[in-house]
């Protein structure tokens, strides 16, 4: 659509001779319009048509998206390892979710605060604003700090657990703390800084790219009524990415990070368990991913290969007797299946018998596909 506006504006701003040169511009200039719009994602029609498939069809697509968990959360540490240089450790993930609270509440104080320091910033961003503040667990949003009380709450967790996750972040001048605020973001660095600029990056591209081979699959397998148009450009540099267009990512990841964490409290499973076995999904060929029917059998199908306890461990980044102790549970529990050393994903789980509340699903959908479609503009 940028450029289709910019071919429109060029018409009217130069001077341009003879009748024939102007229909060019008029005609060229619609086309390339059109051209781009039709290359648009319509998330409104990804959305319906994601909450209108059917029981079997919805369980693929959901397997899809638990096997990507692990690739959002874990796996940050590893990307040119600039978080391990930033805090001289590995970092314990879970520590993601309060800080990602925190930055999003302070995107809703600047914005609602005509008179701070970052308000003007927040607002030419053009972030999905309206979608932020219709959540009543983010303090900003009824004019209230943000404690340590409210971030347990929205995760429950304990009171002592948050301090402890906050402690990596305030130390780092990343989170601060203040009177007036209580926890909020230093924006200084976030609009003045590179931190983990490439970590960012790289999970944008991801998700991404995990949504093109979803959208392609429901296309190809007619999943959905009427096809779905995505092709994102592909981006390997960050360099091609604007200083504005790379904060958006932050605010949008984070946003993601959040979202997706105070969900777990709803969820069966702990983060440490739902990242195991977001790890035991292990696709042969991920362009099948979506390829399942009634009475699917998708280790004897090659759709899935079994694992192992230290592949596991390393895709997670947790201690391999951590992982152990959890796969095992999870084993107990029906959710993992053990044959000699090979771990496999149940039947409870692959034909879809834990099932999420119908609010929970939407909330889970309209959250994702806010990010996608942010992410598709700030790439694309």
């Amino acid at each position: 659509m940028g450029f289709g506006y910019i071919f429109i504006q060029k018409n009217k701003c130069v001077k341009i001779k003879g009748t024939q040169n102007k229909n060019y511009f008029d005609f060229f200039s619609i086309w390339v319009y059109y051209q781009i719009m039709a290359n648009l994602l319509n998330i409104d029609a990804l959305e319906q048509n994601i909450l209108s498939l059917k029981k079997m069809n919805f369980q693929s697509f959901a397997i899809h998206h638990l096997a990507n968990f692990n690739n959002f959360f874990h796996n940050i540490g590893s990307h040119e390892y600039e978080v391990e240089q930033q805090f001289g450790k590995r970092v314990d993930i879970r520590t993601v979710g309060p800080q990602s609270l925190c930055m999003i509440n302070s995107v809703i104080y600047e914005y609602l605060n005509p008179n701070s320091k970052y308000h003007s910033d927040i607002v030419s961003l053009k972030l999905p604003l309206d979608h932020y503040l219709k959540d009543n667990q983010l303090p900003a949003t009824y004019n209230k700090k943000c404690t340590y009380e409210v971030i347990s709450n929205s995760y429950a967790l304990p009171i002592e657990t948050i301090r402890r996750h906050c402690k990596i972040w305030l130390d780092t001048g990343i989170m601060k703390k203040s009177k007036e605020r209580g926890l909020h973001t230093d924006f200084d660095v976030v609009f003045n800084s590179n931190l983990f600029r490439q970590t960012h990056f790289t999970i944008a591209n991801k998700m991404i790219k995990a949504w093109k081979k979803l959208i392609d699959n429901m296309n190809e397998l007619d999943f959905i009524e009427n096809k779905i148009t995505f092709k994102p450009r592909s981006i390997d540099n960050i360099r091609q990415i604007s200083k504005i267009d790379y904060i958006k990512i932050i605010f949008n990841l984070n946003f993601f990070w959040y979202r997706a964490s105070s969900y777990l409290k709803f969820s069966p499973l702990t983060f440490t368990e739902l990242s195991i076995l977001s790890s035991a999904f292990y696709f042969k060929e991920e362009n099948r991913i979506l390829y399942a029917h009634k009475n699917t059998d998708y280790y004897d199908n090659d759709i899935l290969m079994p694992t192992n306890i230290n592949s596991i461990a390393n895709a997670t980044l947790i201690p391999r007797e951590t992982a152990r102790r959890c796969v095992h549970n999870l084993i107990k529990r029906g959710i993992l299946k053990k044959n000699s050393n090979l771990i496999f994903v149940s039947d409870e789980i692959l034909e879809g018998k834990i099932e999420v509340k119908g609010s929970t699903k939407k909330g889970i959908i309209k959250d994702a596909l806010i990010v996608l479609k942010t992410f598709d503009q700030a790439l694309n």
